[in-house]
Protein backbone atom coordinates (compact mmCIF):
# COMPACT_ATOMS: atom_id res chain seq x y z
CA UNK A 1 0.00 0.00 0.00
CA UNK A 2 0.99 3.62 -0.94
CA UNK A 3 0.14 6.45 0.76
CA UNK A 4 -0.61 9.35 -1.74
CA UNK A 5 -0.06 13.07 -0.84
CA UNK A 6 -3.23 15.61 -1.00
CA UNK A 7 -2.36 16.67 -4.03
CA UNK A 8 -1.25 15.66 -7.20
CA UNK A 9 -0.97 17.32 -10.76
CA UNK A 10 -3.11 16.96 -13.87
CA UNK A 11 -0.29 14.60 -16.68
CA UNK A 12 -3.17 14.49 -19.35
CA UNK A 13 -6.79 14.04 -19.64
CA UNK A 14 -9.83 12.80 -22.42
CA UNK A 15 -13.39 13.77 -22.36
CA UNK A 16 -15.52 10.65 -22.60
CA UNK A 17 -18.79 10.77 -24.88
CA UNK A 18 -21.07 8.33 -23.55
CA UNK A 19 -23.05 6.54 -26.61
CA UNK A 20 -26.80 9.06 -27.07
CA UNK A 21 -28.07 5.73 -26.10
CA UNK A 22 -27.32 5.55 -22.63
CA UNK A 23 -27.96 9.34 -21.54
CA UNK A 24 -25.43 9.91 -20.21
CA UNK A 25 -23.58 13.49 -20.26
CA UNK A 26 -19.78 13.78 -20.94
CA UNK A 27 -17.42 13.41 -18.68
CA UNK A 28 -13.82 14.18 -18.07
CA UNK A 29 -11.11 11.59 -17.57
CA UNK A 30 -7.69 12.58 -16.24
CA UNK A 31 -4.20 10.88 -15.64
CA UNK A 32 -3.00 12.62 -12.03
CA UNK A 33 0.75 12.55 -11.13
CA UNK A 34 1.52 12.17 -7.61
CA UNK A 35 4.61 13.39 -5.55
CA UNK A 36 5.05 9.50 -4.63
CA UNK A 37 6.32 8.66 -8.15
CA UNK A 38 2.77 7.29 -8.66
CA UNK A 39 -0.14 8.25 -11.71
CA UNK A 40 -3.40 7.54 -11.25
CA UNK A 41 -6.52 7.79 -13.69
CA UNK A 42 -9.93 8.84 -12.66
CA UNK A 43 -12.79 11.11 -13.56
CA UNK A 44 -11.84 15.04 -13.20
CA UNK A 45 -14.69 16.90 -12.07
CA UNK A 46 -14.57 20.78 -13.06
CA UNK A 47 -16.42 24.01 -12.68
CA UNK A 48 -18.87 24.28 -15.79
CA UNK A 49 -17.23 25.84 -18.13
CA UNK A 50 -13.55 25.38 -16.93
CA UNK A 51 -10.86 23.76 -19.18
CA UNK A 52 -8.47 21.55 -18.21
CA UNK A 53 -5.15 22.38 -18.03
CA UNK A 54 -1.96 19.82 -18.19
CA UNK A 55 0.29 20.69 -15.13
CA UNK A 56 -3.14 22.02 -12.94
CA UNK A 57 -3.09 21.14 -9.23
CA UNK A 58 -5.63 18.63 -8.81
CA UNK A 59 -6.98 17.09 -5.53
CA UNK A 60 -8.75 13.95 -4.71
CA UNK A 61 -12.40 14.45 -3.00
CA UNK A 62 -15.24 12.14 -2.55
CA UNK A 63 -18.06 12.39 -4.80
CA UNK A 64 -21.45 10.61 -5.59
CA UNK A 65 -22.61 8.69 -8.92
CA UNK A 66 -25.83 9.02 -10.38
CA UNK A 67 -26.49 5.87 -8.82
CA UNK A 68 -26.11 7.84 -5.56
CA UNK A 69 -22.58 4.98 -4.71
CA UNK A 70 -19.49 6.87 -3.33
CA UNK A 71 -16.75 7.28 -5.41
CA UNK A 72 -13.61 9.64 -5.65
CA UNK A 73 -13.22 12.33 -8.05
CA UNK A 74 -9.79 14.57 -9.10
CA UNK A 75 -11.13 18.51 -8.14
CA UNK A 76 -9.05 21.83 -9.15
CA UNK A 77 -6.87 23.20 -6.36
CA UNK A 78 -8.32 26.84 -6.36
Amino acid sequence: MVTLSPEASLYSFTVVHPSPKTGQPPFTLAYADFPEQVRVLGRLKLPEGACPMIGARLRVELDATAGGEQTYVFVPVQ
